[in-house]
């Protein structure tokens, strides 16, 4: 039977197109699955600052009920430009549990961020091919190892709202502006940097866009992009009166990092093991963009090749700590590779080098997830005894954590195993140090407001034997001004040693008992 499709219904043609178009929809969900599985396969995904994020989060949702951590922790009423997290995942805890919540929450954030670029693409290009999933691998990227969970948060609503923004330039300025101001405030309490960040591309766009409207005109210029600083200014300007003011505790310094450090910052975008996986993962993503540019078979979209040099600039230019913000250097390149491709399409392609271009894709996308399962499995059964031990602990005890700088026999980058102490917090509502105590609402209380650091790295066992010395100067090392393990007998109940380095003979007297495990050992202490 002969289809017309002047009488109202779908030719061949048409059918062909809406099965393609359904495949390759289908073929992105695939793939965005396949790439959450190492997260979702997990208990708790093995990110730096995960753990401190999960005990936060316990904390705030059992405060009023649970009378010891009340004798730990208190609350504040301030407008943290980081406050919009913890609203999102209260309820999350309140019906998952706090683990459940944390895997969803992570999840959530990568799938929102692929939404983000898919969203971005499609409102720069009508044709929809593959070629958005390869902003798949760059998930795992250094920012996301390092669990910065805010950051990654306020990553997903930038790329969500870019996509938005780009979708509504035929409305009204007034609508436009409104809209623009409530994306403002939803990413001022996500995260101010990527507010920040938001802001230079809309300028830059905008700036594009009346460049080749208006050609040199300075003044038309100026006057076409002038709106759009309006709800960026007073959020900036809120954020300087927070930053100001005396809820902000720790420190505030800018400083670049060493030449290694910078190398990382340059691989970050697939840094998710410090492996040689993430290395090949980069490679072959800047070797397949380096093939499509050199057979100009890549398109840029036109309006937003300012805002990608932009960010490009500022990905060179920026410090290793900003304002006491640290990793600055290594956030935003992973930024810029999704937005890279997201405003790309490729083009002038016969059938033969666009399969071999999705089948690459594919390849690369089961490439990471493969590269990543091992080790999170191993994380994982780490991280399941380590639980375990937590909560055998009294309920309410005082935990001071260590960890140790040996041998690579942890699964995952030892940084990875920092606060794994914190765990202590969920199981057994125990007080531990290091709990993020300084942007955020949670506060220790009058008790514990001395063996409390709002910031700084881990201690180590060399720390730890200086903490007996009650002569001891206070290290110059960065914890907000807290040599909080001074004395540390008297005023903890217990010592967590991750990852440790034997047992210094200086301990013994004030050891009750010792529990050694696989990596870490838990120390009952005497005064």
């Amino acid at each position: 039977m002969l289809v017309r499709a002047d009488m109202g219904e779908a030719s061949p043609d048409q059918l062909a197109e809406t099965r393609s178009r359904l495949l390759i929809w289908a073929a992105h969900l695939g793939l965005l699955v396949l790439t959450l599985v190492p997260v979702l396969s997990v208990e708790m995904a093995p990110l730096v600052d995960l753990p401190n994020h999960l005990a936060r989060w316990h904390v705030l949702a059992r405060l009023e009920t649970e009378p010891l951590l009340q004798q730990s922790y208190r609350t504040i009423s301030h407008l943290s430009p980081y406050l919009l997290v913890d609203l999102v995942t209260a309820p999350l805890v309140e019906i998952f549990g706090v683990y459940d919540a944390g895997r969803i929450f992570v999840a959530a954030n990568m799938a929102l961020i692929y939404v983000g670029v898919i969203a971005i693409h499609r409102a720069l290009f009508t044709h929809f091919t593959l070629w958005p999933a390869l902003a798949l691998p760059v998930l795992y990227n250094h920012a996301f190892l390092w669990g910065f969970l805010n950051f990654y948060f306020g990553t997903a609503l930038m790329l969500l709202c870019l996509g938005i923004w780009l979708r509504v330039q035929h409305w009204p300025v007034r609508t436009r502006i409104a809209l623009l101001f409530a994306q403002c405030v939803l990413l001022y309490f996500a995260h101010i940097l990527v507010l920040g960040l938001y802001g230079l591309v809309l300028f830059m766009h905008a700036f594009s866009i009346a460049l080749r409207c208006h050609g040199r005109n300075l003044r038309v210029i100026l006057t076409q992009i002038a709106p759009i600083a309006a709800p960026f200014l007073v959020m900036f300007a809120a954020f300087l009166v927070w930053f100001a003011s005396d809820d902000v505790i720790g420190d505030k310094i800018t400083k670049y990092g060493k030449p290694e450090e910078k190398l990382m910052a340059f691989l970050s975008p697939t840094l998710a093991t410090e492996g040689f996986s993430d290395v090949v993962i980069f490679l072959a993503l800047l070797g397949i963009a380096m093939v499509l540019l050199k057979r100009r078979m890549l398109r840029l979209a036109e309006s937003m090749a300012l805002p990608l040099i932009a960010v490009t600039v500022l990905c060179v230019a920026m410090p290793t700590q900003l304002l006491g913000v640290y990793g600055i250097d290594f956030r935003f390149p992973p930024i810029l590779a999704l937005l890279g491709v997201a405003t790309t399409q490729p083009q002038a392609m016969s059938r033969m080098p666009r399969s071999a271009l999705a089948l690459a894709i594919c390849l690369l996308v089961a490439g990471r997830a493969m590269t990543l399962w091992e080790p999170y499995q191993r994380a994982d059964r780490e991280f399941v005894e380590f639980r375990a031990a937590m909560a055998q602990l009294p309920d309410g005890a005082r935990v001071l954590s260590s960890f140790d700088y040996v041998n690579g026999r942890m699964a995952m980058p030892l940084r990875s195993y920092w606060h794994w102490g914190s765990v202590a917090i969920i199981e057994a509502n125990a007080f531990v140090p290091l709990l993020f105590t300084g942007v955020t609402q949670l506060r220790p209380t009058e008790l514990t407001r001395d063996i409390d650091a709002p910031c700084g790295p881990i201690i180590q066992t060399p720390d730890v034997e200086n903490g007996l010395d009650p002569d001891f100067i206070e290290p110059t090392i960065d914890f907000c001004g807290r040599f909080y393990w001074s004395e540390w007998p008297k005023t903890f109940d217990y010592l967590v040693r991750v990852n440790p380095v034997g047992l210094p003979d200086s301990f013994t007297p004030h050891v009750i008992d010792l529990e050694s495990h696989g990596f870490f050992e838990v120390v009952r202490l005497r005064d």
